[in-house]
């Protein structure tokens, strides 16, 4: 539903800020405080005001002066799908290529974030070893699930038309988000000190293999690396085997776009009470340390801590892996000692119950469950313990967990069958975001281009000169 709002403003109305955008004074509005009843109408709409004069007085922008008493005309959508997101109305602009910056941009904009994805429209035979060979392409391109949500321009940001369409949509971001080497982005013209001072506003957000210091930071990284370095891949195996890689990107997701996301939604919190923005720069061989610091304190505190051989990673008879009789597995986490003790009673051996923390018992205890549980098949020790309420599950492959009871009751999985796409990023919300089908790169850019401002005649000349792709 679309709704027409003619807004007068007076200083009753407290504290608008206004970031100006071209010189027919087309205006995005950032915050808005006081006003209830202007307020929610305004937060139900994206952010987008037009005007036809200006007054002196009242709220800067910049070193100009916006309106007082004067008609503010806003159209825009409305409803309860829109107004109950968290984030609908602010702006994210995402730089950034794979892994944690398409993540994170993702969980902003299940947020109700309106994102906008700056692809790379370098010509082809300019990209050098990218342009060599399709398998990478053809590995990336199910993950494109994460530009759900977000509309997508593809632009050269070394040829001068690409620059001008960048800044005009850094013009409009509330957030920035950028993945390139440190360094990179400031030899662009889209450095954080240069935007920072024509928008003060700006939430900034760094996403690398290291940080923007320190003696990594121009490496080159996936995640095995970084896993690797965070000292991660070294805790994961058998104690006389090799490092193990878990099952997803742990580094990408969990070490670099998750705390991202939480870091700039702080910052946009922050922004309301001092009217600035931040850099947040996120180094995704720091977040895999930060998911280590349990392992660390227990380490500190004297538990084992080598690979397979932690309190937590395998080392404890009642917190590891075991096959079953048909060569699958069950995960037994019997931590607590009263649900340590219940399992020893179903697997007929209470004579554990009082070592369950003697460390010289633990390897026999082991071997000798590894026996017990190899000699039903996965199913059954599933009907005897799972709820048996002593923390013993089976193993599920990723088919398996695709057609779960308990995800699919709960609309984790979206519609059935199952895929990326509808998977639900975060915790279930008051209303579900709204749905955007991701689409390839460049695909939107005249979308884009149209809510630049930007006529057709223009927008033709851009494609045509190569700035846009």
């Amino acid at each position: 539903m679309y709704h027409e709002l003619e807004v007068v403003y007076s200083p009753s109305f407290d504290q608008v800020h206004l970031a100006l955008y071209r010189e027919s004074y087309e205006v995005q509005c950032e915050s808005i405080a006081a006003n209830r009843t202007w307020a929610e109408a305004v937060l139900c709409c994206p952010k987008r005001w037009s005007s036809g004069a200006t007054s002196s007085d009242s709220v800067k922008v910049g070193n100009r002066s916006n309106m007082d008493g004067h008609q503010i005309k806003m159209s825009g959508q409305t409803g309860d799908s829109m107004e109950q997101l968290p984030l609908s109305g602010y702006t994210v602009l995402d730089l950034s290529r794979y892994g944690p910056g398409p993540y994170c941009s993702m969980l902003l904009s299940d947020l109700g974030a309106n994102v906008t994805v700056v692809d790379d429209g370098t010509p082809r035979d300019a990209r050098g070893r990218r342009a060599a060979t399709n398998s990478v392409e053809d590995l990336t391109a199910p993950l494109d699930y994460m530009r759900r949500n977000a509309r997508r321009i593809a632009l050269d940001l070394k040829h001068p038309d690409g620059k001008q369409v960048v800044q005009r949509l850094v013009a409009q971001a509330d957030v920035l988000i950028e993945s390139f080497r440190p360094g990179v982005a400031a030899r662009l013209g889209l450095g954080y000190e240069e935007l920072s001072e024509r928008h003060p506003r700006l939430v900034y957000c760094s996403i690398s293999g290291y940080g923007q210091d320190g003696p990594y930071r121009d490496r080159q990284g996936h995640d095995i690396n970084y896993l690797a370095l965070g000292g991660l891949l070294g805790l994961t195996g058998e104690p006389a085997g090799d490092p193990i890689l878990p099952g997803t990107l742990v580094a990408d997701l969990a070490g670099g776009g998750l705390p991202a996301a939480v870091a700039i939604l702080g910052a946009l919190l922050a922004r309301e009470r001092s009217g600035k923005g931040r850099y947040i720069d996120v180094s995704l061989q720091d977040g895999i340390v930060a998911l280590l610091s349990p392992m660390i304190a227990l380490a500190q505190a004297g538990w084992p801590a080598g690979r397979g051989t932690g309190v937590l990673s395998g080392g404890a008879p009642w917190y590891r892996v075991y096959r079953t009789a048909d060569d699958r597995h069950v995960a037994v986490g019997a931590i607590e000692p009263w649900l340590f003790a219940e399992l020893c009673r179903r697997l007929e051996r209470p004579d554990w119950i009082d070592q369950q923390f003697d460390r010289s018992a633990w390897p026999e205890m082991q071997r000798e469950m590894s026996t017990i549980f190899a000699g039903r098949t996965m199913d059954e020790w599933r009907d005897l313990l799972e709820d048996a309420g002593v923390c013993v599950t089976g193993v599920s492959t990723l088919d398996e967990m695709m057609r779960d009871p308990q995800l699919m009751e709960r609309g984790t999985l979206g519609p059935q069958p199952a895929v990326a796409d509808n998977i639900r990023s975060l915790p279930v919300m008051v209303t579900d975001p709204p749905r955007r089908a991701p689409s390839q790169p460049g695909a939107d850019a005249d979308e884009v281009l149209a809510s630049l401002g930007f006529d057709e005649e223009e927008r033709q000349r851009l494609r045509e000169s190569g700035g846009v792709a």
